[in-house]
């Protein structure tokens, strides 16, 4: 479960390579980060500043050296540039133990009230700190926007009457956010530290040791012999992929490196193999049991167990893939493409290694999460059980191992092992930056009552509808979503926006949910395109094409957060049977509008048919009970008339091959 575009990306591989102490020194740095989350997940978290300041401060020191890695690629460093980080590493260091060595201070004796000359000094330190790792990480516009964060809390009195708040000056607000429990160590630091980390860590670790290999077989042989095969395993497999590693730019260039040149060589236009291939990538963080980093955030905002969000994304998730699906089986039988062949399809038993491999952590780590353990106690268990499993497989019993075979093989395994946790922790150090930032912008929105400003302006101006407000949520998220990552993207809008909802008695849930999944989905608009560019380099298409076709796959999923507020049963919110109901419609009308989208049913349709298709599918998930009945008549007249056109077509087609 990666985050998303992140410009700082270190490999086991380069560390192999590179032989300086530097990039050892990384190495190493990153294996003890790893050791410390892994340590605490299995025996619990430390006092909550501890651990949070602990998993800040390796961040910010992975990320200074990762940085100056990749500029070292670019050309000759100036030693001004070595100063500086060193300095950043120390000072990151030397205030993570202050911290610690402050705690009784801080947390027993409520020192954090009455904070001292040295914590203010320190906040303004720490402060910069954050803002130049998230600089490194992804560029400037996210630091200028925490910088915005900060400005309004300094400049309360002079903003506008309708947005203006008392201010703070710098030295409280330094204060602020270094040592009170709602600043930088805040909670969601500590989801990144308690829950996100170990779970990232568990991803790496299954990449590394064969579930990419093992989600792709899968794939083939579930839906290898379906209609569209080729496109459908892109689908299957991004839809897994995405669930351990949450990264559509990386889902994209992992899966994409084979089922787009299987697509093209099966006769699916390039752009559209590309964007079928973007599109599902992009599903990952929403499709549970695992899901995104902002899963486990918008638990701990919402005060629910994770379990719940991932039980309300699972009909919408599905109904995303399904409406994949269609597009590529409407796609596929209007080009007469074939189907994969015997020979493609993997067998079960010559891969049930690699199978076991992936199927019994998940299977542990859904058991447990089902169970009510903690998100953070299951994620361990399935890391070890991953790692014990792999050894088992590597060391079971044949006749041609001999000694030294052995010890190969036990190097080789180690190595793999600890390619996992490294690059596990670097993209661990990648998201603490991010969350950290994210926490700087909660925290000032907290002090400062802005959410509350904007919900009494919204009443003052009288918006009493609820659509004007999901569209300009849905707009921002996608806009905020293009430059930044998934979990920062999420948690602006959200502070943001979630309080406007407050008079439309919408669910909590159902609207974290709704800006969540178009933070996920806004790689595949413009300007950023990020999972499409990687699709189209692959698939040797252009990126404008690429993009179009991306966003026609996924259309529904662009739908399906507006139906789900709409009909909150959609999250099983009203029980089992409520949620299936609704996921039988939302499959009707997902039928009905790919059709549409492709423009074929059983023979081409005409402009009036595509769009009484689409009039029946927005009908079908209405929330009123006659417009669902009127949506199914009318989806049955569409569909039939569309059928009667294929036979028609059909039977001119066969009598002129007969004259």
């Amino acid at each position: 479960m990666a985050t998303d575009d992140v410009l700082i990306e270190v490999t086991a591989d380069e560390l192999r390579k590179d032989r300086r102490i530097w990039v050892a020194g990384f190495g190493v740095i990153a294996l003890a980060y790893a050791a410390f989350q892994i340590y605490t997940a299995a025996l619990g978290p430390y006092i909550a500043l501890v651990q949070r300041a602990v998993h800040v401060c390796f961040a910010l020191v992975l990320c200074t050296m990762a940085y100056r890695m990749k500029k070292e690629k670019e050309g000759l460093q100036p030693w001004w540039a070595y100063a500086s980080d060193a300095a950043s590493v120390v000072a990151s260091i030397g205030i993570t133990a202050y911290l610690v060595m402050s705690v009784d201070r801080l947390i027993l004796h409520v020192g954090f009230t009455s904070p001292t000359d040295t914590d203010i000094v320190l906040g303004f330190v720490m402060t910069f700190l954050i803002l130049d790792a998230s600089r490194k990480v992804v560029g400037w516009m996210f630091s200028w926007i925490i910088v915005g964060f900060i400005a309004y809390a300094l400049l309360g009195p002079w903003m506008p009457d309708a947005l203006s708040h008392g201010g703070y000056s710098p030295d409280e607000l330094a204060a602020f956010l270094l040592v009170n429990p709602q600043g930088i160590y805040g909670q969601i630091t500590g989801t990144s530290a308690n829950v996100i980390a170990i779970y990232v860590l568990f991803g790496a670790v299954m990449l590394q040791t064969g579930a990419a290999k093992a989600f792709l077989n899968i794939a083939l042989m579930v839906a290898g012999r379906f209609t569209g095969g080729g496109a459908q395993v892109a689908v299957v497999a991004s839809a897994m992929m995405g669930t351990v590693n949450g990264s559509a730019v990386a889902n994209a260039a992992t899966v994409g490196a084979f089922t787009i040149p299987m697509m093209v060589k099966r006769g699916y236009p390039r752009s559209f193999a590309g964007g079928v291939e973007s599109a599902a990538s992009s599903g990952g963080q929403i499709t549970p049991p695992v899901m995104g980093a902002g899963a486990f955030i918008m638990a701990e905002i919402l005060g629910i167990p994770y379990f719940q969000i991932a039980k309300m994304a699972a009909v919408p998730a599905l109904l995303f893939y399904v409406g994949i699906m269609m597009v590529v089986y409407f796609e596929a039988k209007k080009n007469k493409l074939a189907r994969l062949t015997a020979a493609d399809i993997p067998r079960w038993r010559d891969y049930w290694p690699e199978l076991f491999m992936l199927l019994g952590p998940t299977a542990v780590l859904v058991a447990l999460i089902v169970m009510m353990f903690t998100p953070r106690y299951a994620a361990f268990w399935a890391l070890a059980l991953n790692v014990g499993v792999f050894y088992a497989l590597v060391f079971r019993p044949r006749k041609s191992d001999d000694a030294p075979t052995l010890r190969a093989s036990l190097k080789q395994s180690n190595a793999t092992i600890l390619s996992g946790l490294i690059e596990g922790a670097s993209t661990v150090a990648t998201l603490a930056v991010l969350v950290a930032g994210a926490q700087i912008m909660v925290g000032t929105l907290g002090i400062t009552g802005l959410p509350l400003k904007l919900s009494q302006l919204v009443l003052s101006l009288g918006i009493t509808h609820l659509f004007p407000l999901l569209v300009a949520a849905m707009l921002i998220a996608c806009i905020l979503g293009g430059p930044l990552p998934t979990v920062p993207s999420y948690l602006i809008t959200a502070a943001v926006i979630v309080p406007l909802f407050a008079s439309f008695k919408v669910p909590a849930p159902a609207i974290h949910l709704f800006i969540f999944y178009y933070a996920c989905f806004s790689g595949l608009t413009p300007p950023v395109f990020g999972p499409v560019y990687s699709s189209a380099i692959f698939a040797g298409a252009g990126l404008w094409e690429t993009a179009w076709e991306s966003i026609k796959c996924s259309f529904i999923g662009f739908l399906v957060p507006f139906v789900f507020v709409y009909n909150p049963e959609m999250l099983g919110v009203a029980g089992l049977g409520s949620a299936l109901e609704v996921l039988g419609l939302g499959a009707v009308a997902t039928l009905l509008a790919s059709s549409a989208i492709v423009g074929f049913w059983s023979t081409r349709l005409s402009l009036l048919q595509r769009t009484l298709l689409l009039v029946a599918a927005a009908l079908i998930i209405a929330p009123d009970a006659m417009l669902r009945i009127a949506g199914v008549a009318l989806g049955v007249v569409a569909g039939g008339w569309a059928w009667f056109s294929g036979r028609h077509a059909a039977s001119v087609a066969g009598g002129a091959l007969r004259s």
